[in-house]
C-alpha cells in the first residue's frame, strides 16, 4: 500500500463521521419532508457520536484500573515467564520489604521483570468519559427522535401533509383569510 492509501485508511473513522454529518446536514436543510428532516438529524447525531468515540480511543492503552504493587508485580512476573514458586517468593518479599527489594531479588532470575513492571505502570489508559457521555447522548437522541416523530404525526393530523412548503403555504393562506 502506498503511504497515501495507508494514511487515508487510518483516518477512515473521520471520513465516516464527516460523511454522516454532511448527509444529515443536507437532509435537514434541503429536504421538505419532515420525516426526512428527522432522519437527517439522526444521521447528523450519529456522526457526532462516531467523532467523540474516535477521539476517546487511545491506541495501545489499557483500561484505567488502579493496580496494587502486588498485582503489578504479579503481572510483570507472568509476562516475564518467571516460574510460579519464584513468583510466590517475590510476592512474599514484596509484602515484607517492599517493591524495591522484590525487584532486586528478581534481577538475577528475570532481568526483564522490572522493565515489564515499569512498562505496565507507564502505559497510557483510555479515558472512559467520552464513551459514557455518548451512551447518555444516544439515549437523549432516541428520545428526541421519538418526540420529533410524534410532533410530525400531529402536524400530519392538523394539516394533512408532512411537506414543510405545503404547511407554510397553508399557514399563509390561513393568515390571509383571517385578515380579510
Amino acid at each position: 500500500m502506498t503511504l497515501l492509501a495507508t494514511g487515508l485508511f487510518n483516518l477512515l473513522n473521520y471520513w465516516v463521521y464527516v460523511s454522516l454529518m454532511m448527509i444529515g446536514l443536507y437532509a435537514v436543510i434541503a429536504k421538505t419532508n419532515l420525516v426526512k428532516k428527522v432522519i437527517g438529524l439522526s444521521l447528523f447525531q450519529t456522526g457526532i457520536f462516531i467523532f467523540y468515540i474516535s477521539m476517546g480511543v487511545v491506541s495501545g492503552a489499557t483500561t484505567p484500573i488502579t493496580w496494587t504493587e502486588g498485582e503489578r508485580l504479579r503481572l510483570g512476573l507472568s509476562r516475564a515467564g518467571v516460574p510460579a514458586d519464584r513468583a510466590a517468593a517475590a510476592l512474599l518479599t514484596l509484602e515484607a520489604d517492599g517493591i524495591e527489594a522484590a525487584r532486586a531479588g528478581l534481577e538475577p532470575l528475570a532481568p526483564a521483570a522490572a522493565a515489564i513492571i515499569d512498562e505496565a505502570l507507564a502505559r497510557p489508559y483510555t479515558n472512559p468519559l467520552p464513551h459514557v457521555l455518548i451512551l447518555t447522548a444516544i439515549v437523549v437522541s432516541v428520545s428526541t427522535m421519538a418526540v420529533a416523530l410524534a410532533i410530525v404525526m400531529e402536524i400530519k393530523a392538523a394539516y394533512g401533509t408532512i411537506e414543510s412548503d405545503e404547511i407554510v403555504t397553508a399557514e399563509l393562506e390561513a393568515a390571509r383569510a383571517a385578515r380579510s
